[in-house]
């Protein structure tokens, strides 16, 4: 195991539990694909991208779901501002660049951790990508993302909520 793996502490789940965990991720994730759809949304990986960012990075951890958001919207953003670049004039293109300068040094700097994170960073690069920008709206890049962090964000507070309702009456 790597030492990431030793880091993060694992509950060991029978195969039993771990099959119905399989099934309520199944259910979850077809659910909200059937929304995402319903919503005339088709691209939505930005939210399970979100998602997988927010669980594994993170632990989903709710105290860390508002920064995370953030720091992917403003990613989303910055990314949106680079590809418009290519049509807007000088003026707009080095406004572009020197917030992205910005956000760059924030991140080193570590400087308002609230809304320029690694979330920021990974959704920048994500959405920069020819391949996605050249071909999907970034409206429907955000939809998505909105979605998923509604969706995703709730079923994490709502479970967050629940656990600590268990301690309680344990107690």
């Amino acid at each position: 195991m790597s030492s990431i793996e030793n880091a993060v502490p694992h509950a060991k789940l029978s195969p039993a539990k771990g099959l119905i965990v399989l099934i309520c991720v199944i259910a979850v994730i077809s659910g909200f694909i059937a929304l995402s759809m319903s919503l005339n949304i088709h691209n939505f990986w930005p939210a399970f991208l979100f998602v997988l960012y927010w669980a594994s990075i993170d632990q989903a951890r709710t105290d860390r779901l508002l920064a995370d958001a953030l720091g992917a919207a403003v990613g989303m953003a910055l990314a949106y501002c680079l590809w418009i670049m290519q049509s807007v004039g000088m003026l707009m293109t080095v406004v572009v660049l020197l917030a992205l300068v910005f956000a760059i040094y924030c991140t080193i700097m570590s400087w308002l951790p609230s809304i320029i994170n690694t979330a920021t960073m990974l959704f920048l690069t994500v959405c920069t990508i020819p391949a996605i920008n050249s071909h999907v709206p970034f409206v429907e890049l955000a939809s998505a993302l909105g979605l998923g962090i509604f969706v995703f964000g709730g079923l994490g507070l709502l479970a967050a909520w629940c656990a600590q309702r268990r301690a309680q009456a344990a107690s």
